[in-house]
């Protein structure tokens, strides 16, 4: 799914697909970060991808006026289980503002799910302007 948009950006769509286990219940925040470095307790992968030096934003934003690593949250279920706090967490996110190559591209970066809910850029303080207020980073790859 391709197409070229003249004198704007391409509309090709991404599909990121996952699971994961032993999240705790609850959405998180779940961004494309600079580097694909994991080393230092995910510290390495630098900051949110951002590309045009934008505040921190939503997939529904026009670009490029949010982060090319925003790209929302996940959300993790309460487990049925008595025996487990959420059950697994199973996503497809699609996304048409990044790419795999090029200056939005996120080959060699890190995707990485954050502790707490991404609020999209819509709180009123500058973590929320930055980050999204999502928290510490708690899975990556």
């Amino acid at each position: 799914m391709f197409q070229a948009v003249p004198g704007g950006f391409s509309t090709a769509v991404i599909a990121f697909a996952g699971a994961s286990t032993g999240l705790l219940p609850g959405d998180h925040g779940f961004h494309v970060h600079e580097f694909g470095d994991l080393s230092n307790r995910r510290l390495g992968a630098g900051l949110q991808y951002n590309l045009f030096i934008s505040p921190h934003g939503g997939q529904d934003d026009p670009p490029p006026s949010t982060h090319v690593g925003d790209l929302g949250n996940i959300m993790t279920p309460v487990s049925p289980s008595l025996y487990f706090a959420s059950g697994p967490t199973t996503f497809v996110i699609h996304d048409s503002f990044v790419t795999f190559t090029g200056n939005r591209g996120i080959v060699e970066r890190a995707i990485v799910v954050h502790e707490k809910k991404d609020d999209l850029g819509r709180g009123r303080d500058a973590e929320s302007r930055r980050t999204g207020n999502a928290g510490a980073r708690i899975a990556c790859g």
